[in-house]
């Protein structure tokens, strides 16, 4: 730094920082830190396997899920078993609700009677510990940023001049 009289202003530092080397640690954004948030879903069985493929594209039409794109329209349930989602539980509770009474009579032909509300990840995970978090609620994709995440995991990004 220059002074007004043209003196250059030298910079004071402590001597214990010259001995101590200085170490940098990274800071990752919150949302790879913290954990997802969840929002329920209506959830109906599917009676037969075998109509899984046409109730999925009849609900895509019907109920289309433009926030949940990351999560799968199907899991299956052990005991061979499958689970479609509905559509979003507008009261965000646990509850039960007919299933008749949230979907057109050609796709619930192939569905339980009866559909309850499960809670599911709202948004995308972005590193694998909110990924095994999501995927303990419902199946989910998952591309994480290896760059980015692991990067800064492994300090590869800075260099020792």
């Amino acid at each position: 730094m220059v002074e007004p009289g043209g003196r250059t202003k030298r910079l004071k530092v402590c001597r214990e920082t010259d001995d101590r080397r200085q170490s940098i640690c990274p800071v990752l954004d919150d949302v790879y830190v913290c954990p997802l948030e969840l929002v329920h879903v209506y959830v109906a069985e599917i009676v037969n396997k075998r109509d899984a493929s046409r109730v999925v594209r009849h609900l895509c039409d019907a109920f289309p899920l433009p926030r949940l794109q990351h999560l799968k329209r199907i899991r299956a349930k052990p005991g061979c078993n499958l689970e479609v989602i509905i559509c979003e539980n507008p009261n965000n509770s646990h509850s039960e609700v007919s299933t008749v009474s949230l979907l057109p009579n050609d796709v619930v032909a192939g569905l339980e009677v009866v559909s309850r509300s499960v809670p599911v990840p709202e948004t995308t995970p972005l590193t694998r510990d909110q990924y095994e978090f999501a995927t303990s609620y419902w199946p989910t994709l998952f591309h994480e940023d290896k760059w980015y995440v692991c990067g800064f995991r492994t300090l590869r990004f800075f260099s020792v001049l």
